[in-house]
């Protein structure tokens, strides 16, 4: 899975990078130390999330296969990057958060 990969290479390097964040060794620990990939949310049916099936960075496949698992909501935005740069994106944002809450 693509976050063991990320724990891996900070391990062996010290610290990882990709655009816009870098995540350092004993953050690493911490995640591993506390099983934070493992751990199953302690209410699901009060979480969202928001993902671009574009995203650079989080790859959109890992998010469907937790939001399953976890019986999360997920709203899947179609050529969403990371950044939500597409016009309208952020307002849609928004928008699927109020409804949520709503």
């Amino acid at each position: 899975m693509f976050y063991y990969t990320i724990i891996f290479l900070i391990k062996k390097h010290d610290i990882f990078r990709f655009p816009g964040c870098c995540i350092g060794k004993n953050f690493a620990d911490s995640l591993v130390r506390n099983n934070a990939f493992d751990l199953t949310p302690p209410h699901p049916d009060k979480m969202l999330i928001i993902q671009g099936d574009k995203d650079e960075v989080v790859d959109a496949k890992d998010t469907l296969a937790y939001a399953d698992k976890n019986h999360i909501k997920l709203a899947m935005f179609s050529g969403a990057d990371h950044r939500y740069k597409n016009p309208g994106e952020k307002e849609r944002i928004v928008l699927e958060t109020v409804g949520f809450m709503g």
